[in-house]
């Protein structure tokens, strides 16, 4: 189930790069 991977690390990279953009603004 090469999709099922692929599908969770799609969701894990996109939930990591929310949050650094959140902690961004958070730091201005």
């Amino acid at each position: 189930m090469a999709d099922q991977t692929s599908q969770t690390e799609l969701e894990a990279a996109a939930f990591r790069r929310l949050v650094q953009h959140l902690q961004e603004r958070t730091d201005v």
